[in-house]
């Protein structure tokens, strides 16, 4: 059972607890956060210390880490605690869910939920989380430090640049590249190359000039 270290005591942190002990092939020892963050003792059962500290209080050679940070700064934080805990010498593990299936590459500290469809050959690299739901087709490549969110659909042979965040439901065609540190909004459609550090956002759906009673005077659907 490999025993690990998970950076951060959030939302992120907390799901991704939930996967890796789920399989029980993982044993959570401790949480840590930069010790100016440092407010609680205790996570999920478990001590919170300074990551200033974790390297004499476990120590690299008897420990991996995982760091379970959001999207803050289109993925900067995410990526930046990466190579400390690379330069403090630890060694990352990454989840991919048992229900995931399929012949594809995956790096350190990368995150692959339920429910992602990966189809052959596809390349997914360090530190790059895909959440429940998404689609990465046929040797597409979604590079380091990337944010795949629910129900994202990725097209065959598409390049996701470093440290992109694709929104829910968002979907890039086939054989689209985008260029690094882009925002592609939810329900957002590409079908052409995006430039690096771009930000395409959808509008939201407008709402319908009638209120619930006045619609449902004019309808049988909910009748």
């Amino acid at each position: 059972m490999v025993e690990i270290i998970i950076f951060g005591t959030g939302k992120i942190a907390d799901c991704a607890s939930y996967y890796f002990e789920r399989e029980g092939d993982y044993r959570i020892v401790a949480y840590c956060c930069d010790r100016e963050y440092l407010e609680e003792k205790t996570f999920n059962g478990r001590p919170v210390v300074a990551f200033e500290e974790i390297v004499k209080l476990y120590p690299p050679e008897r420990h991996a880490l995982f760091i379970a940070l959001g999207y803050h700064d289109v993925n900067a934080l995410r990526t930046r605690k990466y190579h400390e805990g690379l330069a403090k010498g630890y060694k990352f593990v990454s989840y991919i869910s048992p229900y995931v299936h399929g012949e594809f590459t995956i790096g350190a500290n990368s995150l692959l939920l339920d429910n992602v469809v990966v189809q052959p050959r596809a390349k997914i690299g360090n530190n790059a989380f895909v959440w429940g739901g998404a689609m990465i087709g046929h040797h597409a490549v979604i590079q380091d430090h990337c944010w795949v969110t629910g129900s994202a659909n990725v097209g065959g042979l598409s390049i996701i640049g470093e440290g992109c965040f694709l929104g829910l439901n968002a979907t890039i065609g086939h054989g689209v590249e985008v260029g690094s540190g882009s925002i592609i909004g939810a329900n957002t459609l590409i079908t052409k190359p995006v430039a690096s550090e771009s930000v395409i956002v959808s509008r939201d759906t407008e709402i319908h000039r009638l209120n619930v009673d006045q619609f449902l005077r004019l309808t049988s659907c909910f009748r």
